[in-house]
């Protein structure tokens, strides 16, 4: 959209516009779809390959590019409507103008005569063709033109034909129409923006003053949105990050610089944050209208029916009431989740595909990374518009960098193939052909996983390790115990994969109802995924896992090893990208993970120091022991020793952080039978934690009696090494037990040879750096305001070496204790420091 001091311009493609005739029904596809982009391309071509026998003797045009305007006395707008007609065949002085379509299945499945909206599309081109210079340019003097739907399939090339004909008089009615109803429904939107820049341009800063590097960030996130450009900023925390992206950001769409932005973040307490710095800008005259997106199992209103769209009652009549919801809310700033549920409940609506209906009239988009990033949910149509201008606001950035290998991997489990049987074999009688047929695929691909097994079986001969060995040679092989992977995908697996998907693509097709069928589905789409990284994604950075698990079960897996090229590719070149966190050290590392373009086009980098005084909080580097998993259960009683006589030595709240949950036991029961002074109480997290059980125990921090301690037993890595808030006295402490170092399993050990024939920094890249971010998470934790104060004790003799002294943060001021004594002493006049600054 436009801003001029004029006219209000507005864009929109024939497509979008055509979707609006689409005013009842359900949420259910249609069963002739299925159809993907590039075979929707392909057919196409092969429909303008055969439009001469079609219409012979006609002439033929093709991807004929056609515009018009819309504008209404009352309305100071003028809509532009562009797109590309399919074809134009030109006969006898006569026009008929046809809207191609593919589809697969039955014909049974085919709308009776045609699908409303391929109509409004075909006759907004009609329109659109009769205001244009062609018929002028072609000799044309009829009033009516023939509009015409052609289905083309694409299992076997079938053809099915409408056709109606129309006045350009009755196109002018239907394209006015359908214009003045856009705008209509679209003009809350319109002036809410008109009134954002107008406001945001304006607004102000929400504080007096600015924190340390606040100015620094702002001005490096103005440019990176200005020139399309990526960009990285380290903000520790109280760097005041949260408002210091989003407040350019605002600024950069009031002036045009973007349309839209969504702030991504992988956790609730983060959305949180983003909610409440929205707010404050909002009371400094901002108007903000934005939408916080909840997982669609999290706002399912009909569990029993979940994503069956078929039959859930929120599903079957979705468009019928659809405006009204949205007209409810077109004047709400703040969208959150709990009451876009209710609204979903009040219209009898899906509540999620409520939210993203709603998520078209935002300006800012609240949400985890995976609709940005995963294959398997992108908003792809949205994001790889060309057209559309946007802007990625990367928070707690170290996450995604792990996160994106799953999003770029797949697994198949040979119990889900089980599942996917038992259920089809109750769909129809046995002797059914198509039943046969996709059992017969099924069971093939079980074969394969049994192989495997048999050959990862601790049962298994050497003869028969020997052949299997011997036959998967070639691919790049890496075999262990009860694992093994190749570089390439076994021939086998590559063909058996699509075989399945496409026998269980015309069962599903023809059974459109059976118990289990979403489960089913479910499985399907698990399968699908699984063909989609094979053939789009698969290379050089991929190896194919098979793993033995409990019960006799197999895993089948394509996973990635390097998802940066990736990742890269859903946003270089489409959007400026911020990514943003308080641990995104070592640079080089992160970097490297999240934009491979790095070397050809150097993103930007920003570093900024703590807002905090060093002084408010101690760190100490104990040596003495080693947390190697060799020597756990030789040291744990000495580590057990000090950290008991650290947390009694002044009452407090501790959190102590362990290499693992069998690690967190050992460490319980050794203090068991131990003497436990008094003062101190001792809470454990359970494996498992859920929702409830977390915040019990963070309530625990939060209401400590003031005289005494509190130790708060957790992991490494799970709940509580981010996204918690403690502030002042609720976390006096936070001890780190180990280096943080990812368990070493046969993937993690592929995932160092990767990197060192890469770089040559294997071990960094699979262990000690991601370890260590670990490590600077759960350190994170304290201090999180300037009257804060406190100590950080990481037990391990490695954070003694050169490679760990040169990953702790600048602001960090090192004590390096390697006896018990001299730590205890250290502590104490530390403490005894603060209270003397304190009177």
């Amino acid at each position: 959209m436009d801003d001029t001091s004029e006219l209000f311009s507005i864009s929109i493609a024939v497509r979008e516009l055509a979707e609006l005739s689409r005013r009842e029904g359900g949420l259910s596809s249609p069963y002739y779809g299925g159809i993907s982009g590039p075979e929707g391309i392909a057919l196409h071509r092969e429909y303008a390959r055969l439009a001469p026998e079609f219409f012979p003797g006609a002439e033929i045009f093709l991807e004929y590019g056609l515009s018009g305007s819309y504008a209404h006395s009352t309305l100071p707008y003028n809509l532009q409507v562009k797109g590309r007609c399919d074809t134009i065949a030109v006969e006898n002085k006569e026009i008929t103008l046809i809207e191609v379509k593919s589809f697969r299945g039955s014909t049974r499945f085919l709308p009776k005569n045609g699908d409303t909206v391929h109509w409004a599309q075909a006759k907004i081109y009609a329109y659109l063709l009769g205001q244009s210079n062609f018929l002028t340019t072609n000799d044309i003097t009829s009033d009516k033109i023939t509009v015409a739907l052609h289905y083309l399939s694409l299992d076997n090339g079938e053809l099915i034909t409408h056709e109606q004909r129309y006045s350009y008089t009755d196109l002018k009615q239907f394209f006015f129409s359908i214009c003045k109803y856009y705008l209509d429904t679209r003009m809350a939107l319109i002036l809410h923006r008109e009134r954002r820049n107008k406001h945001n341009s304006k607004a102000s800063f929400p504080f007096p003053d600015l924190r340390l590097g606040q100015h620094d960030m702002m001005r490096e996130v103005t440019a990176a949105i200005r020139d399309k450009q990526v960009l990285f900023v380290s903000a520790p925390t109280g760097s005041g990050k949260t408002i210091a992206v989003l407040y350019p950001a605002l600024k950069a769409q009031a002036y045009g610089l973007n349309e839209n932005i969504y702030y991504l973040t992988p956790s609730r307490s983060q959305r949180t944050v983003a909610e409440e710095a929205l707010a404050l800008l909002r009371q400094q005259g901002f108007l903000i209208r934005a939408i916080t997106i909840r997982a669609k199992q999290s706002m399912c209103a009909q569990p029993k029916y979940f994503c069956d769209k078929n039959k859930c009652p929120y599903a079957t009549t979705y468009f019928e009431r659809l405006e009204d919801a949205l007209t409810e809310f077109s004047h709400k700033q703040d969208l959150l989740p709990d009451d876009i549920f209710a609204l979903g409940k009040k219209y009898h609506l899906c509540p999620y595909e409520l939210s993203i209906d709603l998520m078209d009239s935002c300006d800012l988009v609240i949400c985890d990374y995976n609709y940005i990033f995963d294959p398997r949910i992108r908003w792809s149509d949205k994001l790889d518009d060309s057209k559309h201008r946007y802007t990625l606001l990367v928070d707690e950035a170290h996450n995604l960098a792990e996160r994106s290998r799953s999003m770029f991997s797949a697994i198949i489990e040979s119990k889900q193939l089980e599942q996917l049987k038992s259920i089809l074999q109750q769909v129809t009688v046995p002797d059914d052909p198509s039943l046969k047929e996709v059992l017969v695929a099924i069971e093939e691909l079980e074969t394969l996983l049994n192989s495997y097994s048999k050959a990862l079986s601790n049962d298994a001969g050497d003869d028969v390790k020997e052949a299997f060995v011997k036959e998967h040679q070639s691919l790049g092989l890496f075999f262990t115990n009860n694992f093994y992977a190749t570089r390439k995908i076994p021939p086998r697996l590559q063909s058996c994969i699509p075989r399945l998907n496409f026998k269980l693509q015309q069962f599903f097709e023809y059974f459109r109802e059976f118990p289990q069928r979403e489960k089913a589905n479910t499985i399907r789409f698990d399968l699908l995924h699984f063909q989609n990284i094979a053939e789009e994604y698969y290379d050089e950075t991929y190896i194919t896992a098979v793993r033995c698990l409990t019960g006799g079960k197999t895993a089948l897996s394509l996973l990635t090893l390097d998802a940066s090229q990736h990742l890269t590719k859903t946003y270089y070149g489409k959007s400026s990208v911020v990514f943003f966190s308080a641990t995104l050290e070592p640079f080089s590392y992160f970097v490297s993970l999240l934009d491979a373009n790095f070397k050809i086009d150097k993103p930007e980098v920003l570093k900024l120091s703590s807002p905090f005084s060093k002084e408010r909080r101690l760190v100490i580097a104990y040596d003495e022991y080693s947390v190697r998993y060799r020597d756990r259960m030789i040291t744990l009683p000495g580590i057990a020793d000090l950290i008991l006589e650290i947390v009694s030595q002044k009452p407090g709240n501790f959190l102590l952080f362990c290499p693992s949950f069998a690690y967190l036991q050992q460490f319980k029961n050794y203090i068991k039978q131990k003497e436990i002074p008094e003062i101190l109480d001792i809470i454990v997290q359970p494996a498992g934690m859920n929702e409830q059980q977390k915040e019990e125990y963070l309530r625990r921090f939060t209401s400590a009696v003031k005289d005494r301690s509190l130790l708060g037993l957790t992991v490494l890595g799970s709940l509580f090494t981010e996204g918690i808030d403690l502030k002042g006295d609720a976390l006096t402490g936070v001890i780190v037990i180990g280096t943080g170092l990812p368990a070493l399993t046969p993937e993690r050990e592929i995932l160092r040879q990767y990197y060192q024939a890469k770089s040559g920094l294997g071990y960094q890249y699979a262990y000690t750096w991601p370890g260590f971010n670990r490590v600077t998470q759960a350190a994170g934790r304290l201090i999180r305001s300037p009257e804060d104060c406190g100590i950080v004790l990481l037990i391990d003799d490695r954070y003694s070496k050169p490679e760990y002294q040169q990953l702790f943060p600048k602001d960090w001021d090192i004590f390096y204790a390697d006896d018990k004594q001299s730590c205890l002493d250290r502590i104490h006049s530390f403490w005894s420091d603060i209270e003397s600054t304190s009177i």
